[in-house]
């Protein structure tokens, strides 16, 4: 799925990244992505168009916040470009990752896989009652 079939994140919510990438990065953080030049409410433009930028890439977090969180828990040591912070966020993926797994098990193989667990449980079950009959007995 590309980008464009995601809507982008809100714009509060990449100002709640970069707020947070300026907490822990400082001024380190904030001198890459400023141009210096500040638009007509005082902001800086390079700031606001890089922002437009990590709304569009990061829009398929949209439905998962969790990623977003647990990537600005785990920061590395030197301020992510977009494509690092995007494949931090991958790594901490908490929706639709489980369906992104194919399943190319037949029909009997589940069968018999759900077979095979009978056979456990039913060996598992009889092994705690051995070892309850024994103690039973000890006493």
């Amino acid at each position: 799925m590309s980008n464009s079939d995601h809507k982008p994140l809100p714009f509060s919510w990449i100002e709640e990244i970069f707020q947070t990438m300026f907490n822990n990065y400082g001024s380190e953080f904030a001198r890459k992505w400023s141009s210096g030049v500040l638009d007509a409410h005082k902001n800086d433009e390079g700031l606001q168009s890089i922002k437009k930028a990590w709304c569009v890439k990061l829009g398929g977090f949209v439905n998962d916040k969790g990623a977003i969180k647990n990537a600005l828990l785990n920061l590395p040591e030197h301020p992510p470009s977009l494509p690092a912070f995007e494949a931090l966020c991958k790594q901490f993926r908490t929706t639709e990752a489980y369906h992104a797994l194919p399943n190319h098990l037949s029909e009997t193989a589940i069968k018999n896989g759900k077979l095979q667990l009978d056979a456990i449980k039913r060996m598992l079950e009889t092994s705690a009652m051995l070892k309850g009959k024994h103690h039973v007995e000890a006493d």
